[in-house]
């Protein structure tokens, strides 16, 4: 390992603490160790010189080998590296293939140079003049890029300083003389970043249950490395979409939304407001089922709005554990399908599921290992709120830490609180709203949480219709069931 000005031994085990020390710190981009040598072991590289013209297009100035000293790997000519006329080295260290090695040089220079400028004049409205580019070539004759600079230094070997001024003082005139065609170019290219700009992930959570959560888990991951805008904790009817949609700019790298409905067509109307290219639907339960005659099977209908009205070449993630979520209409859904569960096999499925004192731990398969995961709420069906979550950042390409760091989220409130009161009492608050599923999930925290006596203080239901007496009774046999004071 070299570093710091100094040479360590290191054993394969203490480099893959190295390793996974360095990328607890921060996030990196690596590359192989690149062979690029002559026939004699010496390495080097390629400088590739270019420049625009009196035409303003791209042209090649000079391309040139540098070669290190024995015993150094820097080919970089302040640091003891010399250079050689291209050609000539191409012939004695390639032969057969010296002729083809020079046209794709030649041509990876002008694609190089023409990419970097159009991201240039996209990000920053400013255009590229000039760029030294150091490369590398492995066994394989595969091209690495080593180093890109502006306005590189000429090897005084060559007298490459008047073919260099010239280009510059033609491209300058070319400059003075073409405002407006340059002017053109830019927003003509701004114009196309606009449209990439359009792949933009936006996120939209419907459910009957766990959409806030699922939003607070997804944004707290997506946060930790890009700038997300996050609808407030609730905000879910139409009329919060129109001001998200006010609201949401270029600055943002992500958008993550929650799509309520209480009837149909409502959802429909989210989509026409903001199109989701990404959806999670957290499960179809009896909340609004009064709405809908009772039949979950119309909750689902309204639900599928969002698949309907997604782009239709997005990614949906969808619980393979919720029963009613068969009734969603995916028939004709032609993106991407990611599922998520519990005691059904899934993309992403958790397991080994524990209370402790502050939450819950899962372990799941993410990225081909097994890892450990924590959530600062109590409750298997935050579990799956989780797992929605974790699924879509993972197909965005977080880091299993990004993940596990960002599951460390901001509980929204009055989501199962946890109260330590006086005299040893234990008080949760789930007083956001009410509906069958959530009442049994927070009886389940109750008496996985309640070492003594416990108390529910349930309170209306609403939206039930014709199920309204069924269900009441239902969770009364649940809490009788569990030994509850109700």
């Amino acid at each position: 390992m070299r570093g710091d000005g100094s040479n360590k031994n290191y054993t394969v085990a203490q480099l893959n603490a190295f390793i996974k020390q360095k990328l607890s710190q921060g996030t990196f981009i690596i590359q192989p160790y690149i062979e690029s040598v002559t026939k004699s072991g010496q390495v080097f590289d390629f400088r590739l010189h270019v420049q625009k013209n009196g035409e303003g297009e791209w042209v090649i100035t000079t391309i040139y080998p540098r070669v290190a000293p024995k015993g150094s790997i820097i080919a970089n000519i302040n640091s003891g590296g010399y250079t050689n006329y291209l050609e000539p080295f191409l012939e004695q260290e390639f032969k057969d293939d010296a002729f083809n090695i020079k046209k794709k040089l030649e041509y990876f220079s002008l694609s190089l140079a023409k990419h970097l400028d159009e991201l240039q004049i996209e990000k920053y409205g400013e255009v590229i003049d000039e760029i030294g580019i150091d490369i590398g070539m492995d066994q394989d004759l595969k091209l690495w890029i080593y180093e890109v600079n502006w306005r590189p230094g000429c090897p005084p070997a060559f007298y490459l300083e008047l073919d260099v001024v010239k280009n510059t003082i033609k491209y300058a005139m070319y400059i003075a003389n073409n405002q407006q065609a340059i002017q053109q170019k830019i927003r003509a290219a701004k114009r196309r970043g606009a449209k990439k700009e359009q792949g933009t992930p936006i996120i939209a959570i419907t459910g009957s249950a766990g959409k806030t959560t699922t939003k607070a888990f997804l944004s707290s991951i997506l946060s930790k490395k890009w700038n997300v805008f996050e609808s407030k904790d609730y905000w879910n009817t139409t009329e919060h979409t129109k001001k998200h949609a006010a609201e949401i700019n270029s600055s943002h790298q992500a958008v993550v939304l929650e799509y309520g409905m209480a009837y149909p067509g409502v959802i429909t109307e989210h989509c026409q407001i903001i199109q989701p290219n990404m959806s999670i639907v957290t499960n179809v339960g009896l909340a609004h089922v009064g709405n809908f005659n009772g039949d979950p099977r119309g909750v689902a209908k309204a639900k599928s709005e969002l698949i309907h009205g997604m782009d239709q070449s997005g990614v949906l993630c969808l619980n393979r554990d919720n029963d009613n979520s068969r009734f969603l209409e995916t028939q004709n859904f032609k993106g991407k399908t990611i599922t998520i569960g519990i005691k059904k096999p899934a993309d992403y499925r958790a397991y080994d599921i524990k209370y402790t004192d502050q939450g819950m731990n899962f372990k799941m398969k993410l990225q081909n290992e097994e890892i450990e995961l924590f959530i600062p709420i109590f409750g298997e069906h935050h579990v799956y709120n989780a797992l929605s979550a974790i699924a879509i950042a993972d197909h965005l390409g977080f880091s299993p830490m990004e993940i596990k760091t960002g599951l460390l989220f901001k509980k929204p409130p009055r989501r199962l609180t946890i109260y330590n009161c006086k005299d040893n009492i234990t008080m949760i608050d789930d007083t956001v709203h009410s509906h069958p599923e959530g009442v049994r999930a927070a009886l389940d925290v109750l008496t996985n949480l309640a070492k003594h006596r416990t108390i529910a203080i349930i309170g209306q239901m609403r939206e039930l219709g014709d199920i309204r007496e069924r269900e009441y009774r239902k969770l009364g046999t649940i809490s009788s069931s569990k030994g509850l004071t109700c």
